[in-house]
């Protein structure tokens, strides 16, 4: 059998004839797999939903300060840490920088960043609190009015002219200064 089980097979003698059973038992050797934006890692607690936000959150601060998390050999940066890295090579490449403004205007914080490790509590992978239906309306509301907002910040550089490199470091600007409530829901 697959996945570290086992059948036993026994025969036994009744009224004469020769009886078989069947035994089957299941038993994995590896705890659940779970995959999340840092990468594949295995779930090797029991399912529990009395943790506090606060409790969980300080935890997966700790576990990522004491080891990095890698994905693919890379670490995975917050939003707003990624700044320094994304003006180095807009400021290097004038293609690269127009490419990375579009991209920011329309394609960032373009959801909310979950955890579901602890499945079917889902988490903001950033503070640990539990996703509600107030908090996911809190985010799409504010989401709505980010991306009309960004998207007018950028068509109104570009029609002015305002190199690449500057329009990516405006909407970077605007990223960094939403609620910071709200980057946290989207792991900005």
């Amino acid at each position: 059998m697959r996945c570290g089980g086992q059948i036993l097979l026994s025969y036994a003698r009744c009224n004469g004839k020769q009886k078989r059973s069947v035994e089957m038992t299941y038993s994995s050797p590896t705890p659940f797999l779970n995959v999340t934006p840092l990468g594949v890692r295995q779930k090797i607690t029991p399912l529990t939903t009395t943790s506090t936000p606060g409790v969980f959150a300080n935890v997966l601060q700790k576990s990522i300060q004491e080891k990095e998390a890698p994905h693919y050999g890379k670490t995975i940066l917050r939003g707003g840490e990624l700044r320094h890295t994304l003006m180095a090579q807009a400021e290097n490449n004038p293609s690269e920088a127009s490419f990375l403004a579009k991209q920011y205007a329309h394609n960032s914080l373009n959801g909310e960043g979950v955890d579901l490790s602890d499945y079917p509590v889902i988490r903001y992978c950033a503070t640990g609190e539990i996703v509600t239906p107030e908090s996911s309306a809190y985010f799409q509301k504010t989401e709505r009015w980010m991306h009309r907002e960004r998207t007018a910040l950028y068509e109104e550089e570009y029609l002015k002219g305002t190199p690449a490199a500057k329009i990516l470091e405006k909407i970077l600007n605007f990223n960094d200064a939403l609620p910071e409530a709200f980057r946290d829901m989207a792991n900005w």
